[in-house]
């Protein structure tokens, strides 16, 4: 169950990750607004998981072979086959940005002293990890306490 709950643990510290994007993905001007509103969306999907799973450990259990256990065990399919489902999902459909693919402007005057940014660059980034641990942290912990009300 430890593992269990730190494995989701990380997936929901990939807000972090989201939160950059919106960054990225949109004008100063609005950065902000856009970040509200996948945070907000991002916490409906956590209350809306609270009921919903309710929901499908009620329906296992109604059956007559699922014991409590059988029924809490056999709820978490269902969201685990949806969470690979639109990771691919957005993998294979998901643009950059609203406009399609981005390309950055690129300034023919001077190349000297660019470098491009990469997946690699980041993950090498130490800041990054103090960031994504501190909040997988921080959402196990509300993890916690939402199953303990």
């Amino acid at each position: 169950l430890c593992i269990v709950r730190g494995l989701i643990g990380i997936v929901g510290a990939t807000f972090v990750g989201c939160q950059f994007w919106c960054t990225l993905m949109f004008e100063k001007e609005i950065a902000g607004t856009m970040n509200a509103i996948a945070g907000g969306w991002g916490n409906l999907g956590g209350g809306l998981t609270q009921a919903i799973m309710v929901g499908i450990y009620a329906m296992n259990t109604s059956s007559p072979d699922c014991d409590a256990e059988c029924g809490w065990r056999n709820a978490f399919y269902i969201p685990a086959f949806a969470l690979m489902l639109f990771s691919i999902l957005v993998y294979a459909f998901g643009d950059d940005c609203p406009q399609g693919t981005y390309v950055p402007p690129v300034d023919t005057s001077s190349n000297s002293g660019t470098k491009k940014a990469s997946a690699a660059d980041v993950a090498k980034n130490w800041n990054v990890w103090v960031l994504v641990l501190q909040y997988a942290v921080c959402f196990g912990m509300e993890l916690h306490v939402n199953n303990t009300i």
